[in-house]
């Protein structure tokens, strides 16, 4: 039997990226999306808000080209202080 617990995904680069950037106030996640994105081109796109609206939700679409590239921006977005969680 094989174990798939422990192994990577194998991605090839460069490839299109999505993320998944949640936080509680729209405009200010949108302004953390938009500092942190800077020098990269990317799309971004409304996702989901909660049903009371207290969280929303953004689909950022950018092009990364290793897996260095990929984690960084995860990294700085997870970072900023507007946002809530990144996936």
């Amino acid at each position: 039997m094989m174990d798939t617990g422990n192994c990577k995904p194998q991605i090839d680069y460069p490839c299109a990226w999505a993320y998944k950037v949640i936080g509680r106030n729209r405009d200010e996640l949108l302004a953390g999306i938009a500092a942190v994105m800077t020098d990269t081109i990317h799309r971004v796109s409304p996702s989901h808000s909660s049903a009371g609206g207290r969280y929303h939700c953004f689909t950022v679409e950018t092009t990364v080209d290793t897996e260095r590239n990929r984690l960084d921006i995860y990294e700085r977005l997870r970072s900023h202080a507007a946002v809530v969680m990144v996936m």
